[in-house]
Order: C-alpha cells, then structure tokens, then sequence
C-alpha cells in the first residue's frame, strides 16, 4: 500500500453511520431542485441528497439501491475536512455481520468499488476520492481482536447492533466461527416495540431522538407515562437476549460474557446484571448529553495498517460555544476543545461567575441580569464566549383540560373466530384517554349511549370492548365522559367495529370477482351465491353459525340460509332468510320484480345442490305469515 493512502473506517449501521470522528443518522433523501441551505447536502451526478434525518427503513441488505453508496460518499467527506484534505487515496474499511460476512463479503466490495475514482461535493465543497481497496472484517471480531489473547480459555462476545446481534464464543483465544449465531434482533426491534406499546397505552408514538435521549440524559424532559413505557421495553429486551443467550446453551453464571457495540451501554444501564464475568465494552460514550459511538472496528484496522503520521491533521483548538444565553441561578459548563489545562477569566463577575476550573473545562452561574465574557486562554490564544443573562419568567399556569383523542375508533376479535381471523396491525383493542392541561384529577370515567354495554371503561381511562357489533349493526358508538374533580366534565366518542364483518366483506368480495359477472340478472347472481354455498361447504348438524360455514366449510341448513340472505344483500339483492324452522335452508328472495325461494343447506356429500322456485302471490302470503316478513322488507 501507497504511504500516502489514507485508512477510512466506516460502519454502515441502519441507525448510524459512523466513523471515528463523527456519528450520523443513516438516513438519504433526494432534493428535487438546488437547495437554498448547504448543510449535510451531497451532490453526486448532477443530483441533490440531504443527508441525516429519518433513517432508512431496514431491508434485506444494503446494496440493493445506491442509498448506502450515498452514505459511504457522505462519511469520506466528513473524514476529509476533519484531516483537511480534499483530494485522497483510500483505504475503505467496513465490517458485514459475523454470519452474514462470507456471503455478502464479495457483493458489498463490488458495490463500494462501483466507482474506483469518485468526484462529488458535500456541503458545496469539492472532494476527489480513489478508492485503492475496500477490505471488509467481521463486526464482532474486529470489536475484540485486539484483546483476544488475554480472554479466559472460553469467552462469549454478544455484539449489539442496530438491527444484527452477533453472538460469538471465543474458544482458547481464537473464534469459534462453527457455532457463531447473527440475530435480527438489535436494538431497532426495541424501539419498534417500544413504539407499539406507547401507540396501545397512550395512543401515541415516541420520536429515536427522544428514546436516544433517555437513554444518554435520563429523559427527565420525558412525561412519565412515556418514561416508565421506554424503560420497561428496554428492560424487557435486555431480558430477552439474556434469555436467548442461555437457550443457546451458555450459562452466564459460569461462562465470561463481554457486550460490545452501541447496545452494551444500554445493556450495562438496564440489563440488571451485576455478576462479576459480565463485562461491557467501549461502545457507546455520553459527552454533552450527547451520544457518540466509539467504532471501536475502525480503531483496529487502523493498526492492522501502515498510517503516516504526515497523513494525519492535528485537532484544532476550539471554543464551540461563541454565544450563550442563561437564566439568574443558572450552571453551565463550557469546554475548550482540544486543548489542555487552560486559563479561564470573566469579564464581568456580578454577572457571572466562575465557580470551578478544570482542565480545559469551566464551570460558571450566572448571578444578574446583564451580559459578560467568559475568556479562555491556551498556548497565548484568547478564546471567547459572550454570556447574556436573563431573568426567568415564570410562567403562569394554564388549566385547560384536554382530553388525548375525541374520536377513536376501536375493532373487536371473539375468542371464537381468532383461529380464522387475524387482527389488522392498523386498528387498535382498546384506547386509554387521559387528561392534560390541568392538575385536576379525574373523579369518574364513564360511558354513556344506547350502545353503552357493548363498551367497558375501568377507573383510569381505559376503553375496551365487551363484544362487537353484529353484521346487521356494522357499527356500535358509545360517549367517554371524564368528570373532573371540580365538576367540569370532557366527552369523547368511541366507535366500535368487528374485525370479523370486515373479513366477511372481503370474502364476499372475492366471491364476486371470480364469479359474478356485469351482464348477469340479480336471479343468476343468487343461484351462483346458492352454487358457491354447496360448492365450497359440507353439512354439519347443530352448526348454525353462518360466519363458521363460510370460515371452516362446515355448518347446517339454518347456516346455510342466513350466508345466502347476507352474500345476496352485499350484491344489493333484497334477501330474507326464513326464520320457521319448518322452513328448512330457505331464503326468499326479489329479483327482477319476481320472489323465489332458494334451497340450500342439504344432508349430502359435498358438491352439494340447491333449488330454486318462483313463488305464487298465494305462495307469497304464506311464506310471510310463517316468518314474520313484511313486503316493505323487500322494497
């Protein structure tokens, strides 16, 4: 290798990409027109691509489309500017999860190196980039490599990513790749499950951002509500990898266990392990509230390399913090970056303060309102940050009762139809309504309507259904009330649906695309409703439910008369099913200005037949005195 080339590491995350100086969101999205701001802007090919922000969705692999080479161009460039350079030879380094690596080994060098010479700008500035080699390593290996030699004769490295966990025992001292496991269980899963059940209890979803920011500050911004949801499911998924790690037959009691990658933090914070094997890596630090992720991969290769040290930029001492505002009693702490101990003055003190020097850190309050520079001084360099101070304003209390949701909308599953039907993931069981804008507790949560009882409400808000409606119905509503404790009173409407009606529909709608057709009378399409009926169905005695007849192909006569009424109705085809049991797997029927009855329902092996008969006014009179029918039924 050329001395003069540079080493890049990278890791492509789908949270983050991330190298050893800086950590964004992998997230691309295309800008149609030149944007009016450059900030994390690339431009490659004559196109437009703002990078950061929501991150992509996860997929099979990451060379399916050119978001990722989009990433990698972005990574090379903030490397780059941090080593003040802007034309480059490169040495890419990468890491593919340990059971993934030798099959997707080959493909992700090909992708990388789809473009040996690469000319693109980022953030306006222009860079030119050869690519000399891309070398790929195990994401677990690379996170260990350094240190195998000291581990105990049997080791077991549990690497946490965003979307993998590696899971690799390391046998006297050298992998053992034979019993290496890769999960799709990284720590997105937690979030999407976090998300899953903030949606179920509050109705609500929590942003990455706010997850992340639990996790590195305590979230004390965070509702409680929100807070105790986030850390209970990262509870519960630090459980569950203990709970896999054991299943793959290691006992963490005996066997020494090391947690690397960004989830090891999270694990040392919520797994409530404490045994003295159990230790956790360098993935994750917190600085400035902030999370950085060390790629501890990257820092290994390096070595693994010759690096000039003509190659690399020394770090430029800095004062981040330019301006500042603070509030009378307020603490800050203000860091010269790169820098040693260094010398810190105030312009001002009734104004602000310095309280303690360390390092190259200071720790001022601010005293009154008024303005003052604080002075950093390093090496004969003067640095400066200007401090305003302001009085806080308390703010006065509002008390506006709210409630979360005034139209909700929940579906309703029986134990007895769940083997057949599954729940759409869109439509919520049950909904908690809560009360903000106020410090006034709720006295009383109630439900009020004619439809009251198909509806439950306990004494924390909580709404769920005590059946659903029936297919005639369609739909049930019911009123919440939250009473407050000073009277005042909130309402909201929930209405209640059957996932089984909705299922239903689909079927009928299937039956009429595959066999009715638009040149048909009504006549035709309810001898092929009574044709579908015996086709598809057997008899079964004391089976009357018409739903099962149509889910299991089982049911009796009665079933078989009450499908036909509702496949009819659903074709806008005026349909009673006979209520006397004389009458037996009868429907009546109008089309085209005539009644008949249809038969179905009959005791005979399955294709089973059915009847149909044109029925006499004398007929007629009959037929609807027996079962209670009203003509006005058929209009």
């Amino acid at each position: 290798m050329d001395k003069s080339t540079i080493v890049i590491g990278i890791d492509h995350g789908w949270a983050n990409m991330k190298t050893v100086s800086h950590l964004f969101t992998s997230g691309v999205r295309e800008i149609t027109t030149e944007p009016a701001l450059y900030e994390d802007v690339l431009e490659w090919e004559g196109k437009f691509y703002k990078i950061g922000g929501k991150r992509l969705d996860v997929k099979r692999d990451k060379v399916q489309d050119d978001n990722y080479y989009l990433l990698t161009l972005a990574a090379l460039a903030k490397e780059l500017e941090k080593r003040h350079q802007r034309n480059a030879k490169i040495l890419l380094a990468v890491g593919l999860p340990l059971t993934r690596f030798g099959e997707e080994k080959d493909s992700f060098i090909r992708y990388l190196m789809r473009d040996r010479e690469i000319t693109f700008r980022y953030n306006k500035i222009k860079y030119h980039v050869v690519v000399e080699r891309v070398s790929v390593y195990p994401q677990c290996y690379a996170a260990v490599a350094d240190r195998m030699q000291k581990f105990d004769n049997k080791v077991l490295v549990v690497d946490i990513g965003s979307w993998t966990v590696d899971i690799m025992p390391i046998i006297n001292h050298k992998p053992d790749e034979s019993v290496c496991v890769t999960k799709p269980s990284g720590f997105i899963t937690c979030i999407q499950q976090i998300n899953k059940e903030c949606v179920r209890q509050i109705g609500a979803e929590v942003d990455e951002y706010d997850i992340q920011k639990l996790l590195t500050s305590g979230g004390n911004d965070l509702p409680d509500e929100y807070r105790r949801i986030i850390e209970k499911e990262i509870r519960v998924y630090c459980q569950q990898l203990y709970h896999h790690i054991r299943e793959l037959g290691y006992n963490m009691d005996l066997t020494p266990v090391i947690f690397v990658g960004g989830g090891a933090g999270v694990m040392k914070q919520y797994g409530r392990l404490s045994q003295k094997n159990i230790t956790y890596g360098k993935g994750l630090i917190i600085m400035k509230k902030r999370i950085y992720c060390l790629f501890i991969c990257t820092i290994l290769l390096m070595t693994m390399f010759y690096f000039p040290e003509n190659v690399q930029a020394k770090a430029k001492t800095k004062l981040p913090v330019k301006t500042k505002t603070m509030y009378v009693g307020e603490t800050a702490v203000i860091t010269l970056k790169n820098a040693g101990k260094a010398k810190w003055k105030t312009s001002k003190k009734s104004v602000v303060k310095i309280i303690k020097q360390k390092k190259n850190k200071v720790t001022i309050k601010a005293k009154r309102t008024g303005k003052a520079t604080i002075t950093a001084i390093y090496k004969k360099k003067t640095y400066k940050c200007r401090i305003t101070v302001r009085k806080k304003v308390k703010k006065a209390e509002k008390d506006n009762p709210v409630l979360n949701a005034t139209d909700v909308s929940l579906y309703y599953l029986g134990d007895t139809y769940k083997s057949y039907i599954q729940y759409d993931v869109n439509h919520l069981r049950e909904f908690r309504f809560r009360v903000s804008g106020t410090k006034k507790e709720v006295r009383t949560w109630k439900l009020e309507g004619e439809e009251k009882d198909f509806s439950q409400i306990t004494d924390y808000g909580l709404v769920t259904m005590a059946w659903g409606p029936s297919y005639n119905d369609w739909s049930q509503t019911v009123t919440v009330k939250a009473i407050l404790e000073d009277g005042r009173e909130l309402t909201a409407k929930v209405t209640s649906y059957s996932e089984s009606n909705f299922y239903m529909n689909a079927l009928f709608e299937k039956f009429e695309r595959e066999y009715i057709t638009a040149g048909m009378t009504d006549k035709e399409k309810a001898e092929k409703a009574a044709w579908y009926i015996g086709y598809t169905t057997e008899y079964q005695s004391g089976q009357n439910n018409w739903m099962f007849l149509l889910f299991q192909g089982k049911g009796d006569c009665l079933a078989s008369r009450i499908a036909l009424e509702y496949m009819c109705k659903h074709m806008r085809i005026k349909a009673r099913a006979c209520g006397n049991f004389d009458y037996h797997g009868q429907t009546l029927i109008k089309a085209e200005g005539k009644f008949y009855i249809i038969t179905t329902g009959y005791n005979e092996p399955k294709p089973r037949s059915y009847s149909i008969t044109e029925v006499s006014e004398t007929d007629l009179e009959k037929i609807m005195a027996d079962n209670h029918l009203k003509m006005w039924m058929f209009e």
